[in-house]
């Protein structure tokens, strides 16, 4: 999915967006599956995605190049995360 007002979705007015409305945006689109998705995240759609799982069941969330939300991680804390570290091939478990 694309949020409101990028890519190839609803042009509205960015100065009017709130940071409701995206959530709004996600909510609407899970709304259509049956079972938790695993839900895949980029930048801001990361931090959107985090605040989703404080109130939605995922199977799984992965967020790409996104700040990690204190709240989701003192709820269900990152144990298992696989970070990439810039400049390398390789991925570690911390």
């Amino acid at each position: 999915m694309n949020l409101r007002s990028h890519y190839k979705s609803r042009v509205m007015d960015m100065t009017k967006i709130t940071f409701d409305d995206y959530l709004e945006d996600i909510r609407e689109v899970l709304a259509e599956f049956n079972e938790p998705p695993v839900l895949i995240a980029f930048s801001m759609g990361g931090i959107l995605s985090q605040n989703i799982a404080e109130t939605v069941a995922l199977s799984g969330l992965i967020v790409i190049d996104a700040s990690l939300s204190k709240v989701v991680h003192e709820l269900i804390p990152y144990l298992k995360a696989i970070i990439l570290h810039p400049g390398s091939s390789f991925l570690t478990c911390p």
